[in-house]
């Protein structure tokens, strides 16, 4: 009886493990997929972060050329208006 139900828990042990075998089977191509999409991801999203560095160096100098700009049209509007003055 008891050689019985040690064979009756080897082949439910078994079946627990073809069930996992099973799974396992459904899962791999998933995770294929998944890996194939971080494949095409990963390369788009370091592009994505280099343009961003790049971006953020821009800035400072950008920033400098729009205060640049600034000082220039107030010189401009001054001498704009102190023209017009001497028109008046």
């Amino acid at each position: 009886m008891a050689q019985q139900t040690s064979m009756m828990q080897l082949f439910e042990k078994l079946d627990d493990l073809k069930s996992v075998f099973i799974y396992g089977q459904k899962i791999i191509p998933v995770i294929h997929s998944l890996l194939d999409f971080m494949k095409d991801t990963v390369p788009l999203l370091e592009n994505i972060n280099k343009s961003i560095a790049e971006s953020t160096n821009k800035i400072p100098k950008a920033k400098h050329h729009i205060h640049d700009v600034t000082n220039a049209t107030e010189l401009a509007t001054t001498e704009i208006l102190d023209i017009v003055d001497t028109i008046s």
